[in-house]
């Protein structure tokens, strides 16, 4: 015989539903946050490169020679690299 209360029935089924419900919604809100985060932060997964930033890049590296130049230039500023390294870089940089 089952116990009957005004809210159902008391076999403990309820119980099993509610806890797949919270672990699937558990499970959703992380998923929205990482989405959320990565939607700020710009970052779209390791190695991407968007095709508006491709442009006469090297084809058997994947990386534009634009960026390659903004990080030689950037390196310089910081004063991490000499004027005449930064050249002889330059130079390497744009015959490729």
């Amino acid at each position: 015989m089952m116990l009957r209360n005004s809210y159902g029935f008391f076999d403990g089924s309820g119980l099993i539903f509610m806890l797949i419900g919270m672990f699937l919604l558990s499970v959703l809100a992380v998923i929205a946050i990482v989405l959320f985060i990565r939607s700020l932060t710009g970052h779209h997964g390791h190695g991407s490169v968007h095709r508006e930033n491709l442009d006469k890049g090297s084809p058997d590296r994947g990386m534009p020679s634009s960026n390659a130049l903004n990080i030689l230039n950037e390196r310089f500023v910081k004063g991490e690299i000499t004027e005449e390294e930064y050249n002889k870089i330059k130079d390497v940089i744009k015959k490729t």
